[in-house]
């Protein structure tokens, strides 16, 4: 797609699709790091010239930090970068390869079985260590430092190092008593979502601008929520997958879905009572509703039920018709 295009439109492309800006900021406050250098090979018949095969995002941070007007795009933003650069790499590291195929090689063994991504805990503790040796004036400049050190946002950083300060309190605690958390039984990323939600946040005691220091959280409120994302001793937590946070978050802000939730440990039919009584009722009815009709549409081809089946049906006729009772204010 962008073979025998100009270095700007190449550059251009990069700002807006490849990350380049995080990717400057990080290589301007850090420098370029010697450990990452560029795989290139021979151009043919050009003498002395080569094609960067890894590295091209690299390549295109560093050439925007050392002449910005070369950008056509995000123009504003990647002067001041440049104008506000610790440092401005004038020669990068580079390892010359035969051919092409030589990188591949390299790459699959570096991105499949050498290297190992860092998991977002594993980001938080460094973040952590980066933050305790950082000596800037306050905490946001810290933050702001985090941020272009990794090439991020500042409120992820934020998030990250709340998550690890929530984390680092749950282990306090032994993890609840909850069996199976003490060896990787818990998902960061699941805390760091969840803190992503003002009602969780809030229902903990965080305040929006608490991060490393959370010493107001309620530890009650921590328990519970360890429990109901993390205790499978029933065979599965009452969150089972990440969408269900959200739900998680209607529930807490509601006192009466709240109770049910700790009494039933289910989070579907408490998340519906959060709405209130009414509609938790239109909802429930309806989802019966639609689960009878596609039963009924495939009686016409299996009409043998045995009789568990028969005898919910009959429990099922009886409820509906309590319930149409008392709809009806009917005695």
């Amino acid at each position: 797609m962008l073979v025998g295009k100009s270095d700007k439109d190449i550059l251009a492309y990069m700002i807006m699709h490849g990350n380049v800006l995080d990717l400057m900021e990080s290589i301007a406050e850090q420098g370029f790091f010697q450990g990452e250098p560029l795989l290139v090979i021979p151009k043919e018949k050009a003498s002395g010239h080569y094609i960067v095969v890894e590295g091209n995002r690299r390549l295109s941070a560093v050439k925007l930090l050392l002449d910005p007007n070369l950008a056509v795009k995000r123009t504003e933003t990647v002067i001041a970068i440049s104008k506000n650069s610790k440092h401005t790499p004038t020669s990068i590291p580079v390892v010359v390869y035969p051919k092409r195929d030589d990188i591949i090689d390299y790459l699959g063994y570096r991105h499949i079985t050498g290297i190992k991504e860092w998991n977002s805990l594993e980001k938080a503790k460094y973040l952590k260590g980066l933050f305790e040796k950082s000596k800037a004036k306050s905490q946001e400049k810290k933050y702001q430092e985090l941020a272009k050190i990794i090439g991020t946002r500042t409120d992820y950083v934020k998030k990250l190092l709340c998550a690890l300060a929530v984390y680092d309190k749950v282990e306090e605690k032994n993890f609840f008593g909850i069996r199976g958390l003490e060896d990787g039984g818990i998902s960061f990323s699941l805390i760091t979502t969840a803190l992503g939600y003002k009602n969780i946040r809030t229902y903990m005691g965080l305040r929006q601008d608490d991060t490393i220091n959370i010493d107001k959280i309620k530890m009650d409120n921590l328990a519970q929520i360890t429990k109901w994302m993390f205790d499978k001793s029933d065979g599965q937590s009452v969150v089972e997958e990440s969408r269900q946070i959200r739900q998680l978050a209607y529930i807490v802000a509601n006192e009466e879905s709240k109770r049910f939730l700790i009494k039933s440990k289910d989070i579907e039919a408490a998340f519906l009572l959060s709405s209130g009584v009414e509609e938790m009722i239109k909802a429930a009815v309806k989802r019966a509703h639609d689960s009878l009709k596609m039963a009924h549409n495939y009686t016409r081809t299996s009409t043998l039920l045995d009789v568990n089946t028969v005898d919910s049906l009959n429990d099922i006729k009886n409820l509906s018709d309590t319930i149409l009772k008392v709809a009806k204010n009917d005695d």
